[in-house]
């Protein structure tokens, strides 16, 4: 009969050395997400272990996955998710390189309930969790996983809703490699735009009233930063995002105008105007939609 391995917890393995324990609380209580290129984490976790985190690594390389009793060798690249009831080591067969990212069930609670993050092998732990990658999955990959780690640097005050996107649409890349390979190039067509349309989205933010206002208001005018129709970026972002152009549009904004009435130093015309509407009555009615609270109601809160 095998003999099964006991697992330690994550914390157990790092708590004698003093700057991977400092990472892990600060992934623990503070930051709840975290992204890394390789080599840079930390090295002491070299046994089986749990963790408290979700992981989602990108391999660029050899080396052999280690999943309860399972021993699967893995030669190439290879998009791995780690579900936290899961004892699981990684060992390198070359020098580490490639991508990792941890968070916890703080960080992604806001999108636990979707289909893409329900149906992952980061939350059912029945799923395969390894996904071996073409060279052009790869590329949209590391694309993403740059995206990532420009984003956890920056100084931006709603950065971690951002990651929050570049993170599902890692989820929504392994959910596309399990279809056919007849449509595998045009769905990840459809996610690259996605990210090109997030990333312009995210960078018109934050907006400053009276210097820096909103220029890309409407899908067409994302489509033709794009140099694409409207109609391919439409269908591009309802494919891999379940919902329209327009709504995330919205939502963005709707979410910029409640950072803005927070701050508290801009009036409503400020802020509306910004934030590209003609007619403060307009803005009224939109954030009450969005926000179900008149926007001078939620500014005197």
């Amino acid at each position: 009969m095998r003999m099964r391995t006991k697992a330690v917890t994550l914390k157990q393995l790092v708590q004698n050395n003093t700057a991977c324990y400092a990472e892990y609380m600060m992934l623990s209580q503070e930051k709840h997400f975290d992204v890394f290129k390789g080599g840079e984490i930390c090295t002491v976790v070299n046994q089986l272990h749990k963790s408290v985190f979700y992981k989602i690594s990108l391999i660029l390389g050899s080396g052999v996955l280690h999943i309860g009793d399972q021993r699967i060798e893995i030669t190439g690249n290879s998009l791995i998710f780690y579900n936290p009831e899961l004892a699981y080591r990684w060992e390198s067969l070359q020098q580490d390189t490639g991508y990792f990212c941890y968070f916890d069930h703080h960080f992604i609670s806001n999108s636990m309930s979707e289909a893409s993050f329900k149906e992952s092998a980061l939350f059912d732990i029945q799923l395969n969790p390894l996904y071996l990658l073409s060279d052009e999955q790869t590329c949209d990959l590391v694309f993403l996983f740059e995206k990532m780690l420009k984003e956890s640097a920056s100084a931006y005050q709603h950065k971690y809703l951002v990651l929050t996107h570049y993170l599902l649409l890692v989820i929504y890349e392994a959910h596309q490699y399990l279809q056919d390979k007849t449509n595998k190039s045009v769905v990840t067509a459809a996610t690259r735009i996605t990210s090109l349309f997030l990333a312009e989205l995210e960078q018109q933010f934050p907006v400053i009233p009276a210097e820096k206002h909103l220029e890309l208001k409407q899908a067409g005018d994302f489509a033709e930063k794009l140099a694409i129709h409207v109609n391919y970026l439409n269908k591009a972002i309802k494919e891999v995002c379940g919902k329209s152009t327009s709504e995330l549009i919205a939502a963005r904004v709707a979410n910029e105008a409640r950072s803005l009435l927070q701050q508290g130093d801009y009036s409503l015309a400020e802020i509306a105007y910004s934030l590209g509407f003609e007619h403060t009555s307009n803005f009224n009615t939109f954030f009450r939609k969005h926000m179900n609270i008149a926007p001078g109601a939620f500014k005197a809160k």
